[in-house]
């Protein structure tokens, strides 16, 4: 027996000026045999038959305990959902309910009941309108059934949801508003706000590890232990005064547990987690239900980079995730001028921040052209290359740094405007040259040795007729507050060290106009950075390293990376060194890293700008396990960058290191974007 009962729950009449945008269709097919992406809690997926139609669940379906759930993005700016579907209600019903949830509030309760205890089934059409405006929506259905599928059971299909979206131009609405009472708010941007999606987006997990948690259906960036803060801070180009943020919070395993999660912007406390507001499913099967509440906050603000951090007291076994975060923004009305309180109240002496890309580097396909830009080396203990003279009778009683292959050191500078190097050159060798470099640049080519190839001591009356100890000095302009310093010699092949270096001083040049050379120019003030390899005896590098050149570019996924699986380990370091930057105040580094096999979590990658450390994060092989690069490739996960920093220099140089590493673990990067500004971030 077959009962049909057409139910409207509500009805709007809606204004001319409003539209619909469909959301998602469900279960619409004649003949269908998936879940459709629909999560199922307290039952299998279950398929039935009625009317020559297929229904999810139905005759011996869901019964007592058993929800169906569905995440929904709506991206457009909206203010009402509507929702079609039949609900199938089979064999003994006895005054209870079909529940329909949003966002874990009941929308539609409708009540059932029928005398008969086998071979009835009736279905309910139902039209639901609800009042929603999140950029997301949780639906739920759920009976109150106490008893065995057998004896009573529901099921759906035509499930029809449609979002009546805002009038054009509004980015937020209630039901009534026009283009002209809406709220002024505009989207600025947002991060997870797709059902899907890989990657950290910019957000820096402090002490843990970066991971995305599949709660079932529902994917959220988190699962993150209480007391792990992550924070991320934000470029909004347009000038405004106030700032609402939207986001969905979720507590994981700690429902028993009362724990304080809070939201900072620029160190101001604007949102506390309360326990009252919040609503419950049971879907990761980790441990206690979890908890969600939809967050919308308002603060007043006008500073074009703001920081967000969350914040939570520590509890054992207890985590958080969130998804679903947008910022809007209330718009200065001339936005050439910076404004406090309202759209026309401006602030005098704007600091207006303007990034401007000048960098665009490792984007696309690169490997046939890598940008000079960057090196990848492995540096090795120079310690094995101090020598002595091997003339019997050397004419000077010293001990030098062998002079072969490429020998550098980096040193850390206070801000200057020339750099001098001073230093003793040791030869017994037949003519050569070493090249000597600052940074990336040639700061002068010194031929040393003796164009004879007889380099025999044997038999020298004075034993200086094959040597040479000469002092040289260098001097070059140079302002950048972290430099390397290279000589390139002749490739090692075996054998005694015949030439080599000593003595080696370092200083940094400014200006000083209350000191006047015999010209009438100002005289330039010496001061000194470090002296290297003075002693008579040597035992020590004094930090000197000798380096291994090995760049090249991979494959990841089809898109090129610098680096990647048995290239860049622990044992190799990366440099990237950019010059002639336009003139700025602060910089925007963006990049993608690649992490590839076997992190875990005590291995970190460190970012330094100018020998300062800017950024450091770890992942989880575990994590992103089913994630490879190619079929039976390295396993990887995509971690995004986006740094500000203060910077005036017109060069700078990132350094990249792998800390307490094992080996085993490998890293790439790509899409290298960076902008200037010329305000100061506070």
């Amino acid at each position: 027996m077959i009962k049909i009962i057409l139910l409207i729950s509500s009805l709007f009449i809606l204004n001319s000026y409003q539209a619909s945008q469909q959301i998602g269709t469900f279960f619409t097919e004649t003949t269908f045999s998936s879940s459709q992406g629909w999560g199922i809690i307290g039952s299998s997926a279950i398929y039935d038959t009625q009317m020559g139609k297929s229904v999810f669940g139905g005759k011996n379906g869901f019964a007592v305990g058993t929800t169906i759930y569905k995440l929904l993005e709506i991206p457009q700016p909206h203010h009402t959902i509507r929702m079609k579907l039949r609900i199938w209600a089979i064999n003994k019903w006895e005054s209870e309910y079909i529940i329909v949830k949003a966002d874990g509030v009941v929308v539609n309760k409708q009540l059932v009941h029928s005398g008969l205890t086998s071979n009835f089934a009736q279905f309910l059409f139902q039209e639901i309108f609800f009042f929603h405006s999140a950029p997301s929506i949780i639906i739920e259905i759920t009976s109150t059934l106490d008893e065995a599928n057998n004896n009573e059971s529901w099921g759906v299909r035509d499930i029809d949801i449609q979002a009546i979206t805002c009038p054009v131009g509004c980015d937020l609405c209630s039901y009534s508003d026009t283009l002209d009472t809406c709220p002024k708010y505009q989207l600025q941007t947002s991060n997870f706000a797709t059902s899907t999606f890989t990657t950290n987006q910019g957000w820096v997990v402090q002490d843990s590890v970066v991971q995305q948690l599949f709660c079932d259906k529902i994917l959220m960036f988190g699962y993150f232990p209480t007391g792990v803060s992550i924070f991320k801070k934000f470029y909004l180009p347009t000038t405004f005064y106030k700032v609402k943020v939207k986001f969905q919070f979720w507590k994981i395993d700690a429902i028993s547990t009362s724990i304080s999660h809070a939201l900072y912007a620029n160190g101001d406390n604007i949102w506390n987690f309360d326990q009252t507001k919040t609503k419950t499913l049971n879907i990761c099967s980790l441990g206690s239900n979890e908890e969600y509440v939809n967050v919308d906050i308002e603060f007043e603000s006008n500073s074009q980079l703001i920081t967000f951090q969350f914040y939570s007291d520590s509890a054992a076994g207890e985590y958080y995730g969130i998804r679903d975060f947008y910022i809007y923004a209330l718009l200065c009305e001339d936005q050439t001028m910076l404004c406090i309180n309202s759209p026309t109240e401006i602030v005098t002496n704007p600091d207006i921040m303007d990034f401007q890309q000048s960098v665009s580097d490792l984007v696309a396909s690169f490997s046939s052209s890598l940008p000079s830009e960057w090196s990848s080396y492995q540096s090795f203990s120079a310690t094995p290359r101090i020598s002595v003279p091997k003339c019997t009778e050397a004419s000077v009683p010293i001990q030098y740094m062998a002079l072969y292959d490429t020998l550098y050191k980096d040193f850390t500078l206070n801000i200057h405007k020339t750099l001098k190097m001073i230093f003793y050159m040791y030869s017994q060798s037949k003519q050569n040259d070493v090249l000597l470099y600052v940074d990336d640049n040639l700061a002068d080519t010194i031929q040393i040795g003796y164009s004879s190839n007889d380099v025999n001591c044997a038999g020298s009356a004075s034993g200086d007729k094959y040597e040479e100890y000469t002092l040289y000095a260098v001097e070059v302009d140079h302002t950048s507050l972290l430099t390397r310093i290279s000589f390139k010699g002749r490739t090692y092949t075996g054998g005694n060290f015949l030439q080599g270096f000593n003595k080696f001083e370092i200083y940094t040049g400014n200006c000083d106009c209350e000191i006047c050379t015999d010209s009438g120019t100002c005289a330039t003030v010496y001061s000194l950075v470090d002296i290297d390899f003075a002693q008579d005896t040597l035992t020590d590098n004094e930090k000197w390293q000798l380096i291994t050149y090995s760049i090249q570019a991979t494959t990841c996924n089809t898109k090129e990376i610098l680096g990647g699986y048995n290239v860049i380990s622990k044992a190799q370091q990366v440099r990237a060194l950019y010059k002639s930057l336009p003139t700025h105040l602060s910089l925007r580094i963006q990049m993608n890293i690649y992490f590839l096999s076997n992190w875990i979590n005590t291995e970190y990658l460190v970012i330094t700008l100018d020998n300062v450390e800017v950024w450091r994060q770890k992942v989880l092989q575990t994590n992103y396990a089913s994630q490879l690069c190619s079929a039976g490739g390295a396993t990887y996960q995509v971690v995004e960058i986006d740094l500000y920093v203060s910077h005036a220099q017109s060069e700078f140089t990132l350094i990249f290191n792998i800390e307490s590493g094992s080996g085993d673990e490998y890293w790439g990067v790509r899409d290298f974007i960076v902008s200037t500004s010329n305000q100061i971030i506070s």
